[in-house]
Parts: C-alpha cells; sequence; structure tokens
C-alpha cells in the first residue's frame, strides 16, 4: 500500500494503539492498520475499520464486565447453533445476535441472559445465590425455594398453558392460593409485578436452571415441553394436591387466556409497584378461592 502522504511505497501492517469514544467513555484498544515508516501516516482498510469497531466495543465490554463479542460467538459455537437457531434459543431476534457478534454493546440484561442460558455453572450458581440461599418469609411464602417442586408443579399445567407468558400465572395462582388457603406457598418461588403480569423473580435463572437439569426443552418459539420429568404425589401434601388441582381444572375448564388476564386483576398485582415483589399477604385478597 502506498502512502498518500509522502508518496512512500512501504506501508507496513501493524497493530496499532487507538483511542476512540464509545458512550461517552473514552477508551483504548488495538486494532491492525497499515503505518507509513518514512512519516507516520496511518491508513486503515474497510476491513480493518471493522476490526477496529468490534475492538473499541470489546474493550467497553470488558471494562463493564460483559460478555466480548467473540465470547458470545464461542458460546453459540459451543452449542452449534446457527445465528438463527441461537436467537430462538435465547428468544430474541437474529438482527440481536449478528449486532452482538459483532460492534453493538449488548445491555447487561442481555448479557445476563446469554450468561444464564449458556453457561450452567453461572445459572446455577447464580440460581442458588438468589433463591436457594433466601429463607422461608413472607416473600417465598414461608418456604425456601424448591427447583424441583417447582418443575414437578410446572409439569402439571405446561401442557394446559405451552409458553412461560401463561405457566407463569397458573403456578403464581397455586402459590398465592395455597397461601390463601394454607399459610404457606408450594414452591417458594417469589413473584414480582412485571409489565405482563405477576412472575417469579429470577425467571431466566429457573429457565436456565430447569434446562440444564434437562428437565424441560425449549421448542418452537417461546414454547416449553416436558423433558425428564414428572409430577409425584408423594412429594405433596394432600392439601398441595388440591390446590393444584383447583388451578388445573380452571386452566381445562376457561382456559390460559383466562388464567393470564385474570391474574392483571388481582389485588396482589394491582396493589405491587410496577417491578417490585409481591407481597404473599395480598393473596387473602386473591378473587380465586
Amino acid at each position: 500500500m502506498e502512502c498518500l502522504a509522502c508518496d512512500n511505497k512501504e506501508m507496513v501492517a501493524q497493530n496499532l494503539r487507538f483511542e476512540n469514544e464509545l458512550k461517552g467513555e473514552l477508551l483504548e484498544f488495538i486494532t491492525p492498520a497499515f503505518k507509513c515508516q518514512e512519516c507516520g501516516e496511518v491508513v486503515s482498510t474497510t476491513d480493518q475499520k471493522r476490526v477496529g469497531m468490534i475492538n473499541l466495543a470489546d474493550a467497553y465490554r470488558k471494562k463493564h464486565g460483559l460478555l466480548t463479542s467473540s465470547e458470545i460467538k464461542k458460546y453459540r459455537e459451543n452449542l452449534g447453533k446457527s445465528q438463527d437457531q441461537f436467537a430462538n434459543f435465547l428468544g430474541v431476534g437474529i438482527a440481536s445476535v449478528k449486532r452482538w457478534e459483532s460492534f453493538t454493546v449488548q445491555d447487561p440484561s442481555n448479557n445476563e441472559l446469554i450468561k444464564l442460558k449458556c453457561d450452567p455453572e453461572y445459572a446455577e450458581a447464580h440460581l442458588v445465590s438468589n433463591l436457594l440461599t433466601l429463607e422461608p418469609q413472607h416473600l417465598n411464602g414461608n418456604r425456601r425455594f424448591s427447583p424441583e417442586i417447582f418443575a414437578q408443579v410446572l409439569s402439571r399445567v405446561l401442557p394446559l398453558t405451552g409458553s412461560p407468558l401463561f405457566f407463569f400465572k397458573s403456578i403464581f395462582y397455586i402459590d398465592f392460593l395455597h397461601w390463601k388457603r394454607c399459610g404457606t406457598s408450594i414452591t417458594g418461588a417469589t413473584y414480582r409485578a412485571l409489565e405482563y403480569g405477576p412472575v417469579p423473580a429470577h425467571y431466566e435463572s429457573i429457565l436456565a436452571y430447569l434446562s440444564i437439569k434437562k428437565w424441560f426443552s425449549k421448542t418452537e418459539g417461546y414454547n416449553f415441553e416436558i423433558s425428564e420429568i414428572s409430577f409425584d404425589s408423594k412429594n405433596f401434601s394432600t392439601e398441595e394436591i388440591a390446590t393444584i388441582d383447583t388451578i388445573v381444572e380452571i386452566l381445562e375448564s376457561k382456559g390460559k387466556q383466562y388464567v393470564f388476564e385474570k391474574s392483571h386483576g388481582e389485588a396482589a398485582y394491582t396493589e405491587t409497584t410496577p417491578f417490585s415483589t409481591i407481597h404473599y399477604e395480598l393473596a387473602s385478597k386473591l378473587s380465586i378461592s
């Protein structure tokens, strides 16, 4: 390549250190470019500029503890998935995957999603630290969270609901109805008032953990199917089975959409500040008895 500044014909490809701004921060990064040995002029090809943009994004990611573009790609390749398959696995658009594997920095919530879905050790540790160590109290219905009990309850409602949008509402009703009847939840899950209704806290961790255990697997879209777990009545009291059967019967007679919409009108949801934890005491106002 010829230097346009001094006509020297011996520009050499080197890895050079640059500074540039991203998201309001000045960052240093290394990227390939051609440098004139005579005058020091630096020129980058289109491909080198693209590499530079990725390296700049990765410098930001590393500074903020986010996965780099190559780490995201490695997760995908280790799973043997195309970008389209990986997007479906994560529940995001393929455009997002393409951007994350390039020079668009993923936000922290999507970074967490990728790690929870792709790193079994991280997902299990995250779940343990946030759920299994929570002592029985009013936030979890006076019962320590049990992933296996949660999975067995899910196995009862999943055939009638299919996706998290619907089965989370059904399990919410099971837990809160049992608290109303007996003063404890069944699964020990903590719930939050999110945009789409009452949803278990750390639900991404829970779903990732259930997949890691191979109790459930994801099918088309956002639907799940039972893999290697089944409901065992020996793990439940007569009262708990009666509560579960109540919600299952409602699902069978009125459908998942009815349960979904009804959950949005419950005091447990409407009287809780958006994105906050729902207190089980509000189960006393549950419309289902």
